[in-house]
């Protein structure tokens, strides 16, 4: 879906450069943007908004689901002619997703010839694997940005008042909140090794069975990541001062977000009551989103 619309805002672009050249969508008297001019804008952008995680063979099978979330941002930009232009501001850009995780299991084997499992100790200092199993596991993940817009300007004008416009460039995002929300069915196992034993369907000594478990805390993610931005749409002027936009906008991010490492001891549920974010399971984790922008501009 993301490469088919990144095509058409490609082609959109080249029909404008190609318009543009021949200079036939012109009015004969011009439009309302003058050789060179300051404007101050806002734009509030709803959006669905996707959280791709890409997980190893801890968590694999891993599916996310798009959201809908809001953003805005307030710009100052300077056309140097009356079709090319630059603007910056501030902005505010969330994303959330929901990732399902069908089912986990974090050791290798059958009873009484377990390979793997999380090594650790009990209350008498006893040696042991702990082995869980999870089902209809969902982790709801949100991250907000402080964005700061570099976008390139580009409009072509039908008549003195409507004209097509593309918007490219990229946010530079600072992470301001991040947060998940799991929740899954776990069962946990004790195997004991020197004695060749597996304890189960014990919730007094940390090892219950299909217990249901709801757990919020804060992934990792890197404090600063770059946005590719594209926009294409319509503006009007309701005068020659105030104008109008609304266009389709789409953003990705351009490298991995998560700052967890890669861990090959990776568990989901390190015990009872326990849940690590799925983020710490997987090789890359990208954002991206696509909205509605309506813009509204002042120029001076």
């Amino acid at each position: 879906m993301q490469n088919i619309i990144i095509s058409k805002l490609r082609i959109l672009i080249l029909l404008l450069l190609i318009v543009n050249s021949n200079r036939i969508l012109f009015a004969q008297g011009g439009d309302s943007i003058r050789e060179k001019r300051l404007y101050l804008g806002l734009s509030l952008e709803p959006s669905q908004s996707l959280i791709t995680n890409k997980g190893n063979e801890s968590v694999a099978g891993l599916v996310s689901a798009k959201a809908i979330t809001f953003g805005g941002s307030v710009e100052l930009g300077y056309f140097f002619s009356r079709h090319i232009g630059l603007s910056s501001g501030i902005g505010y850009r969330s994303f959330r997703s929901k990732v399902r995780l069908a089912g986990y299991q974090n050791f290798v084997g059958v009873e009484n010839e377990v390979n793997e499992g999380f090594e650790t100790v009990d209350s008498e200092n006893e040696e042991y694997d702990l082995l869980v199993t999870g089902k209809n596991i969902e982790e709801e993940q949100t991250i907000s940005y402080l964005n700061v817009p570099v976008y390139l300007n580009i409009r072509l004008p039908f008549s003195k008042k409507i004209g097509l416009f593309v918007q490219s460039g990229v946010d530079l995002s600072f992470a301001m909140t991040e947060s998940y929300k799991s929740s899954g069915t776990f069962t946990y196992k004790g195997y004991y090794s020197a004695y060749n034993v597996i304890l189960e369907d014990l919730p007094k000594y940390g090892f219950p069975t299909n217990k249901a478990t709801t757990v919020e805390g804060r992934p990792e993610v890197h404090p600063f990541t770059v946005f590719a931005v594209a926009t294409a749409g319509l503006d009007f002027f309701l005068n020659d001062q105030i104008q109008f936009a609304v266009a389709a906008t789409y953003r990705k991010s351009l490298s991995d977000i998560s700052a967890y490492t890669a861990d090959s001891q990776y568990q989901l549920s390190p015990g009872e009551d326990k849940i690590n974010s799925i983020m710490g399971g997987t090789n890359s984790v990208t954002a991206e989103s696509l909205g509605i922008s309506v813009k509204v501009r002042y120029y001076f």
